[in-house]
């Protein structure tokens, strides 16, 4: 035992240090004196561990709390989010756009972070036409959602790019059946080669039942619904009456009309049930590694004859023998009896395709409808597939020539578009294959005429106008007077040639009559007016635009129903619309002013 002052030892027996002084305690009191600081020690460590336990338990439980309060608060959002989507539709389906709209924003407000209402307004403002804000929408969803679901709105953001904006142009839709287009069939001036695609004209056929008429793109019904059927004829449309019609400059009943384009009016179908088989341009096929026409049998046209052409590619199948004239197969009725696959001929004069094709339609913008598979898709004229091979027939109206039998085929391209259905949802794309209308947006699309489609949504047709095509662009440029320059300063002398487009015009010049012969040997004449100054005319051909430079002389179509013929010879001014002609044997150009007002100037 040691003194706890001075360290000496001790004996044990001492109460004080015999060397300090020290008090010193006995050996039992100095054990129960350890022990008991000891234990005390001990429980100040345990007290020491409990409270930092204590906290954290108290941090976990808040945090939980918290966590939770979080997660009930989401699903809430999340909830009340679904909530205005699903207003929002309801809304859509009554066609109520702008509470439609107001809806799907407030979702998008109370949970900015949910993909369905940024798909929802997307969807409501292609419905409407609004590209621009459709892809403002885009933007803002790949800001907002999460990271997991932005991939998504990235593929939109660049399939949806090229669409276009549009407008709604008639103030009323039409219900009907159906509106569409039938098959161009002057068979006078091309080879049915060239006329596997639909009449390009501001008419359509409208269907109610069945019954059948004409409407305009301007939505007026110019012949009611009241035929038992509609057809082509020589480049017309024609409609046929179960109740005969007296016609007095005949004197016989009739039964069959074509309507002409150009008096807007209901002929009877006597006059122009098209000329002898010397008119016909017949079928080009290939056979022994050439280019051959039907036509060739009758001494017409010669092997290759491919300045009988006037596209730049047409499809052609593949013949094991030249048609014979001797057969009694008809000329028309013969490229259906051989078998064979079609091929895209081009104007190089040779194949670009092998012979892999089921269908093969008629070029225009550039591009021919092919079938293979039983999938429809269209290829360039250099034979490559611009849209691929995946769509349904879109045109479900087709009459191959000769045929009364409707089959499914596929519409041309026209003026840079193509309507296509896949899946029974239509769409439509540009000639170069990018998305401009996206799938749904309407329940059936038509072709594009005059930078406008017919186009049908909730039952009901409308016609819309595409913000970037070409005819609705030509129309914006065309003054009150049809008169548009449209030169610059500093062009030189062709400056000075007016340019016509189509539409409104007054022209003035010399008022004469032309001579000419019909295929058929039956003659011909039209007014014409020998313009004061030679001018160029576009307008739109075979759906595409046409520029003629220098035109010396107009042909007129009058509709004062018996011009003085003492203004011939004499200088008249002339009102009237610039338009196409339908490209018949009747007509001298591709244009022609119809409406004529005729008087002396």
């Amino acid at each position: 035992m040691f003194c706890p002052e001075c360290g000496k030892e001790l004996k044990g027996t001492e109460k004080y240090c015999p060397s300090c002084g020290h008090p010193v305690a006995s050996e039992e009191e100095a054990g129960r004196q350890t022990h008991l600081e000891n234990t005390e020690g001990h429980k100040k460590r345990k007290n020491k561990k409990k409270w930092p336990l204590i906290v954290t338990a108290l941090l976990i439980v808040s945090a939980a709390a918290a966590a939770g309060m979080l997660i009930l608060k989401d699903k809430y959002e999340k909830q009340q989010s679904g909530n205005y989507v699903a207003e929002g539709n309801k809304y859509l389906e009554e066609m109520d756009y702008e509470k439609a709209e107001d809806s799907y924003l407030e979702a998008i407000k109370i949970a900015p972070k949910e993909k369905e209402p940024y798909l929802a307004l997307v969807d409501l403002y292609l419905d409407e036409g609004e590209v621009k804000k459709a892809q403002e929408v885009i933007s803002q969803a790949q800001e907002k959602v999460p990271a997991s679901d932005r991939q998504e709105f990235t593929d939109i953001e660049e399939e949806y790019q090229d669409l276009e904006s549009y407008t709604e142009a008639l103030e009323e839709e039409i219900e009907a059946d159906d509106i569409y287009y039938l098959r161009y069939d002057n068979y006078m001036n091309y080879p049915e080669n060239e006329l596997e695609r639909q009449i390009f004209s501001s008419y359509a056929v409208v269907r109610n039942g069945d019954l059948y008429g004409i409407v305009k793109d301007s939505g007026e019904i110019v012949v009611d619904p009241e035929y038992s059927d509609a057809g082509t004829i020589a480049g017309y449309y024609s409609l046929h009456s179960e109740t005969p019609v007296y016609s007095e400059e005949y004197g016989i009943d009739v039964y069959d009309f074509y309507f002409d384009e150009m008096t807007g009016q209901l002929e009877p179908a006597i006059a122009v049930w098209g000329p002898d088989i010397g008119g016909y341009k017949g079928y080009f096929y290939y056979y022994n590694d050439g280019l051959h026409n039907v036509m060739e049998a009758f001494g017409q046209m010669s092997e290759g004859r491919t300045d009988m052409i006037s596209s730049d590619a047409i499809g052609v199948k593949q013949s094991d023998s030249l048609f014979d004239a001797s057969s009694a197969v008809d000329v028309v009725e013969w490229p259906d009896e051989f078998p064979g696959l079609y091929a895209v001929y081009n104007s190089s004069g040779s194949l670009v395709t092998d012979f892999i094709y089921e269908e093969c339609g008629s070029e225009s913008s550039g591009l021919l409808a092919v079938e293979k598979d039983g999938k429809w898709g269209y290829v360039n004229t250099q034979g490559k597939t611009v849209i691929p091979l995946e769509y349904e027939a879109s045109w479900q109206q087709y009459t191959a020539q000769g045929s009364e039998i409707e089959e499914p085929y596929c519409y041309a391209a026209s003026e840079g578009y193509v309507p296509l259905v896949k899946d029974g949802v239509w769409e439509m794309r540009n000639t170069d294959g990018k998305l401009v209308i996206a799938p749904g947006v309407f329940e059936e699309i038509r072709p594009v005429f005059n930078g406008k489609c017919w186009a049908k949504k909730a039952g009901k047709w409308n016609v819309i106008e595409l913000e970037n095509a070409r005819g609705t662009e030509a129309q914006d440029t065309v003054p009150e007077t049809g008169q548009n320059p449209a030169v610059s300063d500093d062009a030189g002398a062709e400056a000075e040639r007016p340019v016509y487009t189509e539409g409104p015009v007054e022209v003035t010049g010399v008022l004469d009559v032309v001579e000419w012969e019909h295929p058929n040997g039956s003659a011909l004449s039209a007014y014409v007016i020998l313009l004061d100054t030679p001018a160029d005319v576009e307008v739109t051909v075979e759906g595409s635009l046409t520029e003629v430079d220098g035109c010396e002389k107009i042909q007129l179509l009058n509709m004062e129903k018996g011009i003085d013929d003492s203004l011939v010879g004499k200088h008249v001014k002339v009102t009237g619309n610039l338009a196409q002609s339908p490209l018949t044997a009747y007509y001298l150009d591709a244009y022609l002013i119809w409406d004529a007002v005729v008087r002396e100037d």
